[in-house]
């Protein structure tokens, strides 16, 4: 699969919020522990409730942050993309991908993901200079790796890139 791609690697976005929320954590649980007024139980279950919540809201935060992708060798932020199309046409995609005609592949039928056909995920750097490909075909319930990964530089990404970023939809 395009993930296991060996040339990338995945961050996940660190969000100021869940440091915000850490703290915050972390001040209402030291007032917990040295809070010691009239009405101790009261106040220190508060303390206790507010600090549990904001610990939790910062380990989702962390957690579910957004990924981003990064070329290992240039640090070059890379976008992941997806087309999809027609299982008859397979054999000219491939095709038209190895021998690096570009510009027949807008010339096949594409479809919006309908679980069907052929999916083609891309990875592609900001500059267009680096490009992965991958085709997948659609058998019941997933997609099944059917090419190996096609890496393109230079100018053979960015020909590739201008004729199928059109109508790619980012994932």
């Amino acid at each position: 699969m395009i993930s296991q791609c060996e040339d990338v690697v995945r961050k996940r976005k660190f969000s100021v919020y869940s440091l915000l929320f850490l703290a915050i954590a972390v001040v209402t649980a030291y007032l917990y522990s040295s809070y010691q007024g009239e009405a101790g139980a009261s106040i220190r279950m508060a303390y206790l409730v507010v600090s549990f919540a904001m610990f939790c809201a910062a380990l989702v935060s962390l957690l579910g942050g957004k990924k981003r992708i990064f070329l290992k060798a240039t640090g070059e932020r890379v976008r992941e993309y997806e087309l999809f199309f027609d299982v008859r046409d397979y054999g000219r995609l491939s095709a038209a991908i190895e021998t690096k005609q570009f510009a027949d592949i807008s010339r096949l039928k594409q479809f919006t993901n309908d679980n069907s056909g052929i999916k083609m995920e891309m990875l592609v750097s900001d500059d267009r200079q680096y490009l992965t490909v991958q085709l997948s075909q659609y058998k019941p319930f997933s997609y099944d790796v059917a090419s190996p990964l096609l890496t393109f530089q230079g100018d053979d990404a960015q020909k590739l890139s201008d004729e199928l970023l059109k109508q790619a939809v980012e994932v």
